[in-house]
């Protein structure tokens, strides 16, 4: 049979790890036609329960997951795309700390990690930046990753290499003698459709590259 009719779509779900009946679920990107909400239940599904929780409207309104702390149940978190929240009582009241739009800090929350051993050490990963917090998320530590996702790579020849990669709708370039490097055109982490460059080396001219 279908349930919640009419709600919406939904996407993220959590189970109790200690009660598979009781899991809650919460609605998806639906342009409006229907309001950000969270569902619980207790009986695995046979009847759901609204809870109220007031979220901050921002463009597509959606929760993105609902975690359990493995080291208390009664300790949740939830994310949406402006907005990570938390629960110390099972879920039946929510606080919110709401991130302004292109913040550096969090957007569109993916996945979280809680330390079994300490509720209050987390890892987020979000569309920004990964974030460590050791205080249950009042204060944020961004994680300096050694890595980006880049479209195309080139290396010129000649007596000064330089590496080159595009990122971001832009690129950067690095002298691999001095280690320094410069970034053009980088676009904003939360641009969406952001049309890539591929750079190309010219084989034949050092150091000359192309550019599409």
């Amino acid at each position: 049979r279908e349930e919640l009719a009419g709600k919406g779509t939904f996407s993220a779900v959590a189970f109790n790890p200690k009660d598979h009946k009781e899991f809650f679920i919460g609605s998806f990107i639906n342009f409006g036609a229907g309001a950000e909400a969270l569902f619980h239940t207790l009986d695995s599904g046979k009847t759901f329960e609204q809870i109220p929780v007031t979220f901050t409207d921002q463009t597509l309104d959606n929760i993105t997951q609902i975690v359990y702390d493995p080291a208390n149940n009664k300790n949740l978190w939830m994310t949406d795309e402006n907005e990570i929240l938390k629960s110390t009582d099972g879920g039946a009241h929510w606080t919110s700390t709401v991130f302004q739009p292109r913040s550096p800090v969090y957007s569109y929350g993916t996945s979280m990690a809680i330390n079994p051993k300490n509720s209050n050490d987390l890892l987020i990963f979000s569309d920004a930046w990964p974030q460590h917090t050791t205080d249950g998320g009042k204060t944020f530590t961004q994680l300096k990753l050694p890595f980006c996702v880049a479209s195309s790579m080139a290396l010129t020849n000649g007596n000064n290499p330089q590496l080159y990669y595009s990122v971001l709708g832009g690129y950067v370039s690095k002298n691999l003698t001095t280690g320094k490097s410069a970034a053009y055109n980088i676009q904003p982490y939360d641009v969406v459709n952001v049309r890539e460059m591929q750079v190309i080396p010219d084989t034949t001219v050092p150091g000359r590259i192309f550019l599409f």
